[in-house]
């Protein structure tokens, strides 16, 4: 990745296996302005259950070291945001909260903003294509 990542480009990174992978690309010296964006595409668990896992800190350092952290669902941004407050807030310096309307977390001089996008599909779109001649046509 560092060697094809040039300054202004996003690394995404994408789903629960690869938790850890944007402290390492951070840690990999990527060039200046290069964003990296992880998305979980599993529902975080709530911290109650979160706090018993073996590597909870270590996986949400690695999360952390994402520039954008995104969600399917607020309750999983939620989750997430609360654990690092319970997890990471007593030593570190971790503001969680809204910042001009934007969910974001505050690690010293970084900010990760968090972001919710729901899977969906548009039902105007698909009505009409259900109602096209071709589509009828397979009734």
């Amino acid at each position: 990745v560092k060697s094809s990542c040039r300054a202004g480009d996003m690394v995404w990174v994408h789903s629960h296996h690869l938790m850890l992978l944007p402290e390492k690309l951070r840690q990999g010296r990527l060039p200046a302005n290069c964003v990296i964006s992880f998305f979980l595409h599993a529902p975080f668990p709530s911290p109650e259950v979160w706090r018993v896992l073996p590597h909870r800190t270590e996986l949400l350092h690695g999360m952390l070291n994402a520039d954008v952290v995104g969600f399917h669902l607020f309750e999983y941004a939620r989750h997430f945001m609360t654990s690092c407050r319970r997890l990471l807030g007593q030593g570190e310096n971790v503001g969680v909260g809204p910042a001009g309307g934007v969910l974001s977390i505050d690690l010293g001089a970084r900010r990760v903003t968090i972001t919710v996008s729901h899977v969906g599909i548009d039902r105007d779109v698909i009505s009409h294509r259900l109602r096209l001649p071709e589509t009828m046509k397979w009734e």
